[in-house]
């Protein structure tokens, strides 16, 4: 996360440096692609426990919902927004991911986490 702040403050700044001036709008593009990052941290974070849960299904299942959101969007977007609509895009399919994992902890995981201690056997 810390990265993608770095990179969100930083990366416009670091292109026009690197590459001149005729590349500032890349590096506007590189900022907002940095929230990405943040975003795919996010969701690995919370769907990697899927699969220790065996919840891999329904894992796949929304990353292949990310996959079409991302396809489909796009070829809607691109043609409109050029570059911009594949930031707008990237961010709303990684976003799917997310608010899916989340969606299926909250319907599939019943875990009494205060249970957990007072189940473990040290001896």
């Amino acid at each position: 996360m810390s990265l993608a702040a770095l990179e969100w403050a930083f990366g416009r700044y670091v292109i026009v440096l690197l590459y001149g001036e005729g590349s500032a709008e890349s590096g506007a593009l590189l900022a907002w692609l940095s929230l990405n990052l943040a975003l795919i941290f996010f969701s690995t974070a919370v769907g990697q426990p899927l699969n220790v849960w065996v919840l891999q299904r329904p894992y796949l299942l929304w990353t292949l919902n990310r996959a079409a959101v991302n396809v489909a969007l796009n070829c809607i977007l691109i043609p409109w927004f050029g570059p911009w609509g594949a930031v707008i895009t990237t961010l709303l399919a990684e976003g799917v991911v997310g608010v899916g994992c989340l969606w299926v902890r909250r319907t599939h995981v019943r875990i009494s986490w205060w249970r957990i201690p007072a189940s473990l056997d040290f001896s």
